[in-house]
């Protein structure tokens, strides 16, 4: 889980749009 945190986390700095999209995926999953 640490692990697709600090992922999230780098695509958040490179564009917050794509990390959003990202959650909702991640969410959806759940």
């Amino acid at each position: 889980a640490s692990g697709m945190s600090t992922v999230v986390l780098n695509v958040n700095m490179h564009c917050e749009a794509c990390a959003l999209q990202l959650q909702k995926k991640i969410l959806q999953m759940r």
